[in-house]
């Protein structure tokens, strides 16, 4: 009769560790906290968008690709996340930007920062939804003061 409690074990055990593999392997998949959100850009390195540009300068991530606005620029490409916690990055490559429509002043200045920030590399990026607003900040390893904050 023991015998099926020792089997048991040995099973619970097994999937147990399988499980703990498959989550230590998933450090490499998109943050569900940042992913599938239009996140309307509020600054880049110091300086902080207006109202106006905020509402019309956004950018939204995805498990491996993203798509942005900037007024009349829109701009996409892939990305690659990677780590967890304090050693979290992402990678966008692949960007591509075209311009429709009429721009206003300041569409196409915004979309240059904030493309040519995403392709600096692998970026660290922070999330915090202590507040009613949530708040995503993109960054520069090494230069926090180089980065991107969003709000969604």
């Amino acid at each position: 009769m023991r015998t099926p409690v020792r089997g048991t074990g040995v099973v619970t055990v097994l999937v147990t560790s399988a499980l703990l593999l498959t989550a230590c392997g998933d450090d490499d998949r998109a943050p569900a906290d940042v992913t599938d959100i239009r996140w309307q850009v509020t600054a880049v390195g110091d300086a902080s968008f207006a109202a106006a540009a905020q509402a019309r300068t956004w950018l939204a991530l995805g498990a491996n690709s993203f798509t942005g606005s900037s007024g009349c620029v829109q701009f996409t490409g892939t990305l690659d996340w990677s780590g967890s916690g304090d050693s979290a990055t992402v990678t966008f490559s692949d960007i591509a930007t075209r311009t429709d429509g009429s721009c206003i002043p300041g569409d196409e200045f915004n979309a240059g920062q904030i493309t040519d920030l995403l392709d600096d590399g692998p970026l660290r990026w922070t999330y915090n939804d202590a507040n009613t607003l949530r708040h995503l900040r993109l960054w520069v390893d090494g230069d926090p003061s180089n980065g991107i904050s969003f709000a969604g």
